[in-house]
């Protein structure tokens, strides 16, 4: 009975012992195997973070077709006609000369104002950007501005207070100059520079 007691008291012991190891034993870790991916930035950022939208393009604007440059040989008939109809004819002397027509006033004569002229080459250009000039029969750049398209027969020309109109066949451009009711001062000045660079009669489209 002893015996029997005393292995029981043995063995109670022993289970006691045996979870008590139990419950203090701390768990190991294992190593992280080289197979293991480790997390890249992309992986770990939250999911909600805002993704880029598309931009749309920019609207474009049409390219007028009096973009380029157009070439005539001067008509000194043309240009003074034109000066009459405007009732600018007093300014047509100064403005031969600086067409190119005639090299000074002296070579004018007041009766017959195209007698003598020289008739050359000229052109203007425009371009995509607003830029307006033109070139001498040397091809030297002789005018320098800028233009503003009005609507798709009308042009003006902001630093002269004028407005032109055109009209484009094929390859052939033509111009009509309005000239204000009334115009005095200034607008004499600007007018004639329109008329002396766009009175009636055909331009050709350069290549």
């Amino acid at each position: 009975m002893y015996h029997n007691s005393f292995r029981i008291t043995l063995l109670v012991t022993a289970i006691a012992i045996m979870l008590s190891a139990c419950g203090a034993s701390t768990p190991i870790p294992v190593p992280a195997t080289a197979t293991e991916a480790i997390p890249t930035a992309t992986e770990i950022a939250p999911t909600n973070t805002p993704q880029p939208t598309p931009t749309t393009s920019a609207t474009k604007v049409p390219v007028s077709p009096l973009v380029g440059e157009w070439q005539r040989v001067n008509s000194c008939a043309s240009f003074v006609q034109a000066f009459k109809e405007a009732e600018l004819i007093d300014l047509a002397p100064e403005w031969l000369v600086g067409g190119g027509y005639f090299t000074s006033l002296d070579q004018i004569n007041n009766t017959d104002l195209c007698k003598g002229a020289t008739e050359v080459v000229h052109s203007h250009f425009f371009t995509a950007n607003g830029g307006f000039g033109s070139h001498d029969e040397m091809g030297r750049q002789v005018d320098d501005g800028s233009y503003r398209v009005v609507d798709d027969r009308t042009i003006s020309f902001p630093s002269s207070d004028v407005t032109v109109h055109f009209s484009i066949e094929g390859d052939t451009l033509t111009f009509e100059v309005v000239v204000p009711d009334p115009c005095e001062g200034t607008c004499r000045d600007n007018t004639a520079w329109a008329l002396s660079a766009f009175y009636p009669g055909p331009f050709q489209r350069m290549p």
